[in-house]
């Protein structure tokens, strides 16, 4: 089921996917409690609605299976991968374990350049290169599931310790640039 959430505070809209069996066996098939407690939305700014066709503001995907935020990259976040340059400052070891990518119990150690929402492999061939997508620090700062999942699965102690390398570490979604 997909939930779309207008914010007044800034026109945009969350779309969140949830099972349903889960807002019936937590929530007792109360969508307002998913949104505050699970979402920690604030109803008093938000209009929530289920058909989503016909609005036209900016949308952020954001999916929730069980107890665990899986972020989704959208649109969007590939447009900004885009325009990124490859000659980022920032570059990091950072080990990757994909079925869907690499096969079966693979580990790849990969050098990548580090941004804000998105870090690209540094290669010095023709070989297409691994793209990591993953939520800004802004939207990591908007989205307190997202916030407090990076501070239970890495060493930062405040968000102010968050870094663009730990909310990849928390919330990385691994793609080859091919398929972007």
């Amino acid at each position: 089921m997909k939930i779309a959430v207008l914010d007044f505070n800034c026109n945009s809209v969350d779309i969140i996917t949830v099972d349903e069996a889960f807002i019936e066996e937590k929530y007792n098939g109360e969508i307002e409690d998913f949104l505050t407690e699970h979402c920690q939305y604030n109803l008093d700014m938000i209009q929530w609605m289920g058909p989503i066709a016909e609005l036209n503001l900016d949308m952020t995907e954001q999916s929730f299976e069980a107890d665990d935020f899986v972020w989704t990259p959208t649109e969007q976040h590939i447009e900004h991968f885009k325009t990124k340059k490859s000659d980022c400052s920032q570059i990091l070891e950072i080990l990757l374990v994909d079925e869907r990518i690499f096969g079966n119990d693979e580990e790849h150690l990969v050098v990548m350049d580090f941004y804000d929402g998105c870090a690209i492999e540094r290669r010095y061939d023709n070989h297409p290169r691994l793209i990591l997508l993953y939520p800004t620090t802004e939207e990591a700062k908007r989205w307190s599931c997202v916030e407090e999942k990076v501070l239970s699965y890495t060493s930062c102690k405040t968000e102010e310790d968050i870094t663009p390398y730990d909310i990849a570490l928390a919330h990385g979604v691994l793609y080859w640039e091919t398929e972007l």
